[in-house]
């Protein structure tokens, strides 16, 4: 998905779920698919380790950062639970470190 101080890889799967169709209506259920991703952070050390997505993990991996980047999220109505704003903001986590880089 994105590379740099923080390497995440995904994969994405198609999963039924059911869901209760009415609160008034006992019994009724639907079933639908729907895309779930899952992350993967590559190690320095290249050693693949799955990752529950969760707000706060994230945030708590960027360290002195975690202020900017929520900030930056939260400015432009990014949600880490969303695959491709997930990857904006972990871009722009990775932005500091590539210019220092330059």
């Amino acid at each position: 998905m994105t590379e740099g101080k923080i390497t995440i890889l995904s994969r994405e799967k198609v999963e039924y779920r059911t869901y209760g169709y009415s609160p008034f209506m006992y019994g009724s259920y639907n079933t639908r698919k729907v895309l779930v991703n899952t992350y993967y952070l590559l190690k320095e050390n290249g050693s693949i380790e799955a990752f529950a997505a969760k707000r706060s993990d994230w945030l708590d991996m960027m360290g002195n950062r975690a202020d900017d980047v929520h900030d930056y999220a939260k400015d432009n109505k990014l949600d880490f639970d969303k695959k491709y704003d997930l990857k904006r903001i972990i871009d722009y986590y990775n932005s500091f470190f590539n210019a220092v880089k330059n």
